[in-house]
């Protein structure tokens, strides 16, 4: 018997997760969470919006997976309970990968040998992260992203779609690589850039800026 599981958004990343876990993982979508109380109650893509974050433990479902792409609001806002590592069947994950609790691994995308993946990192449709990489907690890969071997990616760092990260290259906790980008020098922690090659064009002065 399936497992119910709560999606933590109502937005297009949140569909995108339903999909997945109605494609053949061994869990039903129980619901939605959205932090807009208003819109509880609400129809969203084959469920229902039954709550905040804050009505988590009261509805006694016992997984959960973030909805949304938001590195920062990621970070911060993991609930207190198990959460949920969904895997689309269209995947390909090697068995030496490390994935840790509430990981979303897209529609298309591959993670090779021995790649390491902290909780709640997103690696979106068609994104490739090769072998021995390591991804840093709720960071996000976005769609087509190709990462080389052996790149270190920090805490938080969002790297945008299409974008190419040069093999061994390090990218320090929450950076932003615009989209396109092609990495081929380390970027430091809270460094905002893109281009090809990738330069930094400013520093982020608090998280979400």
């Amino acid at each position: 018997m399936a497992s119910a599981l709560i999606i933590y958004g109502a937005g297009g990343h949140a569909a995108v997760v339903a999909d997945a876990v109605r494609a053949g993982m061994d869990w039903t979508v129980a619901g939605f969470l959205d932090d807009d109380s208003l819109r509880t109650g609400e129809a969203y893509y084959g469920a229902t919006i039954i709550g905040t974050r804050h009505d988590i433990v009261k509805l006694g479902i016992g997984r959960w997976i973030f909805g949304f792409g938001n590195c920062d609001r990621r970070r911060a806002a993991a609930l207190d309970l198990p959460a949920a590592t969904v895997v689309h069947p269209s995947a390909i994950v090697s068995p030496s990968a490390t994935l840790e609790p509430g990981v979303f691994i897209g529609p298309g995308a591959i993670v090779n040998a021995r790649a390491h993946l902290e909780s709640h990192v997103i690696v979106n449709s068609g994104a490739i992260v090769e072998h021995d990489c390591r991804i840093g907690v709720a960071s996000h890969i976005c769609p087509g992203v190709r990462l080389a071997g052996n790149v270190r990616i920090g805490a938080a760092v969002w790297i945008g779609i299409g974008s190419t990260i040069r093999e061994t290259i390090t990218i320090g906790d929450n950076a932003c690589l615009g989209a396109g980008s092609v990495v081929v020098h380390n970027i430091d922690a809270q460094a905002v850039a893109y281009g090809v090659p990738a330069r930094v064009v400013r520093t982020r002065t608090a998280l979400g800026s």
